[in-house]
């Protein structure tokens, strides 16, 4: 539970010479505008109007406002509150509410709401405000507040139990007479679900609590229709293309939350469009579709309402205008009911129309337009996915959509992975190389087979590891960039990667390819290299299994003794050759800190590294001694099996290097993959990981 102080919340207080009442004036996140929801999802009230009722002095407040707000009132003594008026001194509350005014320029209008309007004793009878919807923030003010009192607001969950409290004394910061001190709560969550408002006094004499211009805010009251049309944005030539009508009611506050009725029309120019048909009325709607040259009027209704997102008519067209154009489809509404109440929609209703370009027709996959579709396009996706700059021609074609042949809402590695696959023969099951027409929206998703998962249980590692966890400062740190798709049945197709860094503690000295057959040349952006980022793609249509090494990065150790950093790589795209699946949700990324060292350090402490890691066909082991000591170099399988025993017996302090050539103890060639070398020198031990590439 938190608790806030004055300066978070607001109560009015009025004050009588002889009778002190206070007022407790309540804005909930909104400015009152009269008994309504409105479109921001805040409920806001007032008492100047009540539903079903003409406001009057003493008039009991409970569920009145349930129906429309879902909000009720009461108070924890079992009483029902009170209407209270506001007027000349002598009337302001009206005999039994007593003779006060609220101070000038408070705004609590004619009417306010008041406890049981019963002016005796030091306790006034807590205020209890219910919410049918949680919400998650409130606000008001609260004057006046002297005379040793204490007033707490509390914000408080399904089961009653406070969230958060407000507590206002006399003597706080911001109080006084006349003085207005504000509270509010912000919640990040919908969950407040009551408040609950509490005053007390010390000193003799009796008050009572007000209750005015009164708003709750929660995202899911937001009361909004939305009705759009969904269509490509840039239209090539000569295409057939699917416009949507859709609605959206998930905004909608119950119970108006279904459509039961509409009159639309959608508007277009016919010399640029063709209208060649349309679905008819969809989502259980039934009516008519009429259409003139330019125009579809559609009339619907659903006795049953239909809630959610939600299309009420498909429209077909055809592209016949000239390049270059610019126009919309234009929508508008002259009815919309919601179902079972027969409310009008039309007061909440947004309209999003959409605008559209007509371009020249092209083939799908060609971005550098040639009119082929080859590697030079592939090239030119991976530089536009990781940030090379190109020529605004190129630019233009994938924000059309040529560059994206998957139909995944954007251009990067994966899509040059298809193209390449293309290229070289390798089937496609996308129309790569066909006349360019966008998709109908919600068939996108379905016509991407990237989209189909990897199987249950593999798991895709990447790794960013240092051959040495420690370096002396001035030294060079060796980083390779593998994948392991050793766990999996896919080959790894492509990739978009970002590699950052602390570029005060690491400075990039040469990146290279990766030994992985067809990851040699990756497209690479070191723009920002002294801001430390490096962003990286490359695709091979024919794939690498295993252990594939992608990328191999050297750095110089420029910080300072004892500084801790890391290269940690971040992947947007990451596909499968052939298959074209789409492997980021199996991926599993994992790196290791590097320690910078003086000289002096690492002189008296034992190291071991292996270079080149990953190697083919052999690596050299290096070690350092302190003192001299029996040492063991040990080689393993990752089943834990011996592989080679390299180094047996006692050796001097100083610098020690042996080479693998990645033979077993019998001689024979092993074979490509992970392995464990285990060091033992005295009382110390180390266990390092390298990767044999084939």
């Amino acid at each position: 539970m938190k608790k806030q102080y004055a300066g978070r919340s607001i109560k009015q207080k009025i004050i009588c010479s002889t009778l002190p009442v206070i007022v407790f004036l309540v804005t909930f996140a909104g400015t009152a505008l009269g008994q309504k929801m409105d479109t921001l999802g805040c409920a806001i009230l007032d008492f100047e109007t009540i539903p079903g009722e003409t406001p009057v002095e003493g008039l009991l407040i409970s569920t009145q406002f349930f129906d429309s707000l879902g909000i009720s009132f009461s108070l924890e003594n079992g009483e029902l509150p009170r209407l209270a008026k506001v007027g000349a001194p002598a009337t302001a509350f009206g005999g039994a509410f007593g003779p006060d005014t609220p101070a000038p320029g408070q705004n609590i209008g004619s009417f306010f709401l008041t406890d049981d309007g019963v002016l005796s004793g030091l306790n006034a009878p807590p205020l209890i405000v219910n919410f049918a919807f949680p919400i998650d923030s409130a606000s008001g003010r609260v004057l006046d507040i002297d005379f040793d009192e204490t007033f707490t607001v509390e914000a408080r969950d399904s089961s009653g139990q406070i969230l958060e409290q407000v507590v206002i004394m006399a003597g706080d910061p911001g109080t006084g007479d006349a003085i207005a001190t504000f509270w509010s709560f912000n919640r990040d969550t919908t969950d407040i679900y009551s408040i609950r408002f509490v005053g007390t006094r010390n000193a003799p004499g009796a008050f009572g609590l007000g209750f005015d211009n009164f708003t709750t805010c929660a995202p899911g009251r937001v009361t909004s229709v939305e009705a759009s049309v969904i269509a490509p944005t840039y239209l090539p030539q000569n295409c057939s293309i699917t416009a949507k009508v859709k609605v959206d009611m998930t905004r909608a506050a119950s119970p108006d939350n279904l459509l039961g009725s509409f009159d639309g029309t959608l508007n277009w120019d016919p010399a640029l469009l063709h209208y060649t048909g349309d679905s008819g009325l969809l989502s259980g709607f039934t009516g008519s579709v009429n259409n003139i040259p330019g125009q579809i009027t559609f009339s619907g209704a659903n006795s049953n309402g239909a809630g959610g997102e939600f299309d009420i008519l498909d429209v077909y067209f055809d592209v016949i205008s000239p390049t270059g154009i610019l126009d919309s489809l234009n929508l508008d509404f002259s009815s919309m009911t919601a179902a079972f109440t027969s409310s009008d929609l039309l007061n909440i209703l947004t309209l999003t129309n959409k605008y559209i370009t007509l371009i020249e027709e092209g083939l799908l996959g060609d971005v550098n337009v040639d009119d082929l579709v080859n590697s030079t396009d592939a090239l030119v996706m991976l530089s536009y996915d990781v940030g090379t700059p190109l020529p605004q021609v190129f630019l233009d074609r994938i924000t059309y959509g040529f560059g994206d042949v998957n139909f995944s809402g954007e251009t990067n590695s994966t899509d040059a992975l298809i193209v390449l696959s293309y290229d070289v023969g390798i089937p496609v099951p996308y129309p790569v190389g066909e006349l360019f027409c966008p998709p109908a929206p919600t068939l996108a998703p379905l016509l991407s087979a990237a989209k189909l998962p990897a199987r249950k249980g593999e798991e895709i590692i990447a790794s960013s590891h240092p051959v040495n966890e420690k370096t002396v400062v001035g030294n060079i740190i060796d980083i390779p960039l593998l994948i392991d798709m050793s766990q999996t049945s896919e080959k790894l197709g492509s990739f978009t990667a970002t590699l950052e860094w602390d570029p005060a503690v690491l400075q990039l000295v040469s990146y290279t390819g990766g030994s992985a057959e067809g990851f040699e040349t990756p497209v690479v952006n070191d723009q920002e290299v002294a801001n430390g980022k490096l962003t990286v793609a490359n695709a091979n249509p024919y794939g690498a299994a295993g252990v594939a090494n992608i990328l191999n990065l050297q750095f110089k150790a420029i910080g300072e003794p004892g500084s801790i950093t890391s290269v940690a790589a971040n992947f947007s795209a990451l596909a499968a050759a052939t298959t074209f699946t789409v492997l980021l949700p199996y991926l599993n990324v994992s790196g290791e800190t590097i320690k910078l060292i003086a000289e002096a350090e690492q002189l008296q402490t034992y190291q071991i590294d292996n270079f080149p890691n990953p190697f083919n066909p052999s690596t050299t082991i290096s070690y350092r001694l302190p003192q001299a000591a029996e040492v063991e170099l040990t080689i393993y399988n990752v089943l834990g099996q011996q592989v080679r025993a390299l180094v047996k017996g006692q050796r001097e302090a100083g610098k020690h290097q042996v080479v693998w050539d990645g033979r077993n103890d019998a001689g024979a060639k092993v074979g490509s993959g992970i392995y464990i070398y285990r060091f033992e020198a005295g009382e110390y031990r180390k266990v390092n990981k390298m990767i044999m590439m084939k």
